[in-house]
């Protein structure tokens, strides 16, 4: 199920850099800013109709105890009238900000894609908790590719922005259907308005939503703070020199978010039951993985970062190169740190992460608004890195505390050391884009298995992840 979903996010993931790279060829800087204003101005509302809703149901699913279908029916319906109301309002609020008309246009028709993709979201967790990845996989790559045929014809016809828009939604809607219809299959739910059950669910996630709300402000701030602050006559085109290789750490961190979505219920269960070992070998297994990609991650996009930007997204953007070789410590920290992230939810630990978001909001806002005015771009991108790491080491110690998973760094070290290596060869050799890929993947593949830092049998652990059993009674 594992090698299907990855599968299925490398074909998306090829299919979103091409989307990328076809809209910001054809709509410049500038329209490319504008492009991306819209998305992150539409995204900072629908966290708000999130309601912390994804990560407790998921959470909370994985129970032997709970009621499946009353407590997903009442989720999904609670999520989708949150939706409907957050971004009728994010539509309206949209006036009175000086964007341009194209954004505003925008903001309107997008809001339709947002709520198919808040709603996708809950279907997801059907999906992960029964390891039926085969629908999300279809899902998206469908949805992927809708928008990328859809993006071409338009571009072929001389369409304005506001039909790419329309094709985004075309796109969000075909990925919602398909995961909608597989979730359907598996747990039959239906829109339930059971009071006493959204009490219950909202006042487990409250949390978890007023944390997402200070998350959303650092991690979206950014882009609207200086389509804001900078001057109006440059203020899109850095959005847009900004918004490529943001777009590029977005589409990375999604596998993160992918794969923890798979592992948290098994750390949920594990810690429901005081299976302390159990939850340690989960634990140790994720972080392993996601260290084999990262460290080469990280490596590869600072030496290739200008060829990698040309390629992606046109020689328009060379500037933006600089850009993305500070956004990849920012992923590279997120796809390390987010593991303990997921590990406060399946520990119920969110009320404790709280003081940190907002730390970490008022913080990033702040220095937003005295970086961008001055550094333009570059003081968004080193906030975000500021910002990640100071999240990512606080959720750290807060599972440390409570769990104390004694884990072992022997992955990490060698992955890092062939990361090294592998970006030392590269950087001597000059080579071209495909040939500089080839020759990392080669040299760091060579360079784990002389060090044995990864084995074929760790491997397939690590890829092994079933489907859970139901779980026995904590001890009293």
């Amino acid at each position: 199920q594992t090698v299907i979903q990855i599968a299925a996010k490398a074909i998306s993931v090829v299919i979103g850099i091409v989307t990328i790279g076809a809209l910001t060829r054809y709509l410049g800087q500038e329209g490319y800013g504008n492009y991306t204003t819209v998305i992150s101005y539409i995204f900072f509302f629908a966290v708000f109709a999130d309601l912390g809703l994804y990560l407790v149901t998921l959470s909370e699913i994985g129970k032997s105890d709970t009621d499946q279908l009353s407590l997903f029916s009442n989720a999904f319906t609670i999520r989708l009238c949150s939706s409907i109301l957050t971004l009728i309002a994010g539509a309206v609020l949209i006036i009175v900000f000086p964007y341009p008309h194209v954004v505003k246009q925008g903001v309107a028709i997008v809001c339709f894609s947002i709520l198919a993709n808040l709603l996708d979201q809950m279907d997801m967790i059907i999906l992960q908790k029964n390891l039926k990845l085969i629908w999300s996989a279809a899902a998206e790559v469908s949805g992927k590719l809708v928008i990328l045929a859809g993006t071409l014809i338009a571009i072929w016809k001389g369409a304005p922005l506001t039909v790419i828009f329309i094709v985004v939604v075309f796109g969000y809607a075909i990925h919602f259907i398909i995961n909608f219809t597989g979730a359907r299959r598996i747990l039959p739910f239906t829109l339930r308005f059971d009071f006493p059950v959204w009490k219950r669910i909202l006042l487990t996630s409250w949390p978890v939503a007023l944390s997402g709300m200070f998350v959303i402000i650092y991690f979206k701030a950014d882009t609207i703070l200086l389509s804001l602050l900078r001057p109006a006559e440059t203020a899109q085109r850095e959005v847009g020199i900004y918004g490529a290789p943001y777009k590029v750490l977005e589409v990375l961190i999604t596998f993160p978010s992918l794969f923890l979505g798979m592992v948290m219920p098994h750390l949920s269960s594990a810690y429901a039951t005081a299976d302390r070992a159990r939850f340690e070998r989960i634990f140790q297994k994720s972080f392993d993985l996601l260290t084999l990609i990262t460290m080469p991650l990280i490596a590869g996009t600072l030496v290739l970062a200008e060829p990698l930007m040309v390629s992606i997204a046109g020689r328009d953007f060379v500037s933006s190169a600089p850009v993305l070789k500070i956004l990849i410590v920012a992923t590279g920290i997120i796809y390390l740190t987010h593991l303990s992230v997921y590990g406060v939810i399946a520990t119920q630990q969110q009320k404790r992460m709280m003081p940190f978001y907002i730390v970490a909001a008022v913080g990033a806002v702040t220095a937003y608004v005295l970086t961008i005015p001055r550094w333009s771009y570059f003081g968004a991108a080193w906030t975000t890195v500021a910002v990640e790491l100071f999240i990512g080491l606080a959720a750290t110690r807060i599972v440390w505390r409570l769990m104390n998973p004694h884990l072992i760094l022997n992955v990490l070290l060698k992955a890092t050391l062939a990361s090294v290596l592998m970006a030392l060869v590269i950087y001597f050799l000059h080579p071209n884009l495909l040939t500089g890929l080839a020759i990392g993947i080669a040299v760091y593949t060579l360079a784990l298995l002389l060090t044995k830092g990864i084995t074929k049998t760790q491997l397939t652990e690590m890829l092994q992840w079933r489907p859970l059993p139901p779980a026995p009674e904590p001890p009293a």
